[in-house]
């Protein structure tokens, strides 16, 4: 037995896009960042119709927030739509750590957020100092707590360089005449 298929015709009819945005989308996103650095894959957010039809709507304002307490989002903190796309361009999370989440805001259309990503320390550019204890007794011993930081603050990954100290005696004299 071979069941027969017959087909008929229908009236043509088109598929047009949605008028109005409803919605964000997050297009692009970070996934592993440094430490201070700016992003080196910045956002980028696409509207979004009923359908999920990606649509021009050149006129909206998008706002990011970072969904953190414990660190600073930096850098313009909002973007004009070109075409269909919001790009930012200089976002930077100062601390690193994991988890961080971005949210996007315009107006009355449904929110996005960026999927969970991390900050991790980068390049060392800061060397910084810390005599223990204060004040110490002449031709006794000073330790010093030498710390390598990256842009954000964070201790920079440092192993196998080699960081030199050199201590300078410093005279205060007083004169009368």
């Amino acid at each position: 037995f071979s069941p027969t298929v017959q087909g008929t015709s229908s009236m043509n009819f088109t598929v047009s896009l949605g008028d109005l945005a409803v919605s964000l989308h997050v297009f692009c996103q970070p996934t592993v960042e440094f430490g201070g650095d700016i992003f080196v894959q910045q956002p980028v957010i696409d509207f979004l119709d009923s359908g999920g039809n990606r649509i021009n709507d050149q006129t909206q304002q998008v706002q990011v927030e970072l969904l953190d307490p414990n660190a600073t989002l930096s850098g313009v903190l909002f973007s004009v739509s070109y075409g269909d796309l919001a790009s930012f361009t200089n976002l930077a999370i100062d601390t690193a750590g994991d988890g961080y989440i971005l949210r996007f805001e315009s107006g009355t259309l449904a929110l996005d957020e960026t999927f969970a990503f991390s900050i991790v320390p980068g390049p060392a550019v800061a060397v910084n100092t810390n005599l223990v204890p204060n004040t110490v007794d002449a031709g006794e011993p000073q330790a010093m707590d030498v710390t390598v930081a990256d842009k954000g603050g964070n201790v920079a990954n440092t192993t196998g360089n080699d960081i030199t100290a050199m201590l300078f005696e410093v005279f205060e004299e007083t004169r009368t005449y």
